[in-house]
């Protein structure tokens, strides 16, 4: 999930998993930036932030679902979160838990 306000210009990015992004995400940047409940390959400050290997099933051939060992399971805030992932499966599952990072609910 990332979100732009368009009030006050600034990025919100919440449950979201960026690992192996050469830019990276500048923390002094403007507009402000804030980052809570991700998964972010170098650290980053944010409540929740985790700073590990999201632990794909097979990134180099594109499939960026979670494995069943992957810290960002279970991991994110159901604070904000959409009700259905990018396959339209619900989130979060099981229904009453914390929903997974990424894009993919296990």
């Amino acid at each position: 999930i990332h979100v732009w306000d368009d009030v006050s210009g600034d990025q919100i990015i919440k449950n979201s998993i960026i690992w192996n992004n050469t830019s990276g995400i500048d923390e002094n940047g403007s507009p402000d930036t804030t980052v809570t409940y991700s998964l972010v390959q170098g650290g980053f400050t944010g409540t929740g932030n985790l700073d590990s290997d999201p632990l794909f099933v097979d990134s180099s051939n594109g499939n960026y679902r979670l494995s069943n060992s992957s810290p960002a399971l279970g991991a994110g805030t159901s604070s904000g979160a959409p009700s259905f992932d990018i396959d339209n499966n619900t989130r979060p599952y099981p229904s009453g838990t914390n929903p997974d990072m990424g894009a993919y609910e296990m």
